[in-house]
């Protein structure tokens, strides 16, 4: 009887639409968490703790970080289809195919999908190409990976973010590092006024060490015997720990992920090299063709505003080690 419930529920958890349904959730609970949590700590922790006058200057700022994070928040989910092989296949195909030397980025590109492709796939060998896939009904690329979240073929994957809802890939990598900078600002921002006011109005804060500071439960039993305590001071140290975590997380998130760009590369590419032999190179020879592959051609204006209309800049290099990595085994 275990072993068939066990069974049963090991089928549901695995199951595609429960992932969907779980991972659409978690996305929406973390939405609604941080749409709770800017109000709140603008309240409580600044105007009832120190005063409208103290806040009163810093709205704008904390405004302009909560718009930014919400913006890219919601031009990353907006473009996981936009990381769709089959459209990426058609334009750079028919990029490479044509005597144009601009990137592509300037030039509108005619898209005729059958007949590029049928050319293309006469000049190159048949291993240089993925297996097919029976949802997308495409030829898959080495560098490409269908995700059963998102239902969509991905070109140049970095990974399924369970956090944000949605797949990494050529077309939103620029918003995911964005979400992930400015919500480590906002969250980092709202810490601050968290510890100075544990510090300053708590007696107990100042008595524990960094090892409490990482394990909320630690800290919650050490003011619980050794402190007398609200519940509310209890759940008000809570949120100071979801404040802390999701520093931290939106931080090494975004160092990660820059170090990627910078490195011209995704996560994938090293098991490719490693396990697979391809002879991957970076996208983009130099930092500046990297972040402009990645940002756009104005990649630096991404800070103030995130420039959703200019596209990824392309060579025919990197469309080469895109499309075509050569195989060491060859």
């Amino acid at each position: 009887m275990l072993s068939r419930f066990v069974n049963y529920f090991t089928e549901i958890v695995s199951s595609k639409s429960f992932i969907r349904s779980t991972n659409n959730k978690i996305r929406i609970a973390i939405i609604c968490l941080i749409t709770f949590l800017i109000p709140f700590d603008l309240y409580y922790i600044g105007i009832y703790n120190y005063g409208l006058e103290y806040c009163l200057w810093r709205l704008p700022l904390i405004a302009f970080l909560a718009s930014h994070f919400y913006y890219n928040f919601y031009l990353f989910i907006k473009s996981v289809k936009d990381n769709d092989l089959k459209t990426w296949i058609d334009r750079l195909e028919a990029f490479d195919e044509s005597k144009n030397d601009k990137m592509l980025h300037e030039k509108d590109i005619e898209i005729k999908s059958d007949n590029v492709r049928m050319r293309k796939n006469d000049q190159i060998n048949t291993d240089k190409y993925g297996n097919f896939c029976e949802h997308c009904l495409i030829e898959r690329v080495v560098r490409s990976h269908h995700c059963y979240i998102c239902n969509v073929c991905v070109l140049r994957k970095d990974h399924h973010c369970f956090f944000l809802g949605g797949c990494v890939g050529i077309s939103n990598q620029r918003y995911f590092f964005l979400t992930c900078f400015w919500l480590s600002i906002l969250v980092g921002y709202g810490l601050s006024f968290y510890v100075e006011l544990f510090f300053k109005k708590y007696e107990p804060f100042k008595d524990l060490t960094w090892l409490y500071f990482i394990s909320p439960f630690q800290a919650s039993l050490y003011c619980y015997f050794y402190y007398e305590k609200t519940i509310f001071e209890h759940v008000l140290l809570y949120i100071f720990y979801i404040h802390v975590y999701g520093f931290l997380l939106g931080g090494v998130f975004c160092l990660y992920n820059l170090f990627l760009i910078i490195s011209g590369k995704t996560q994938y590419d090293d098991t490719l090299v490693k396990r697979y032999k391809y002879d991957l190179k970076p996208d983009g020879n130099t930092i500046n063709e990297r972040l402009q592959f990645i940002f756009g051609k104005y990649w630096y204006l991404n800070i103030l505003i995130p420039n959703y209309w200019q596209s990824n800049v392309i060579n025919r290099n990197m469309i080469k080690n895109i499309l075509y990595p050569s195989s060491r085994e060859n």
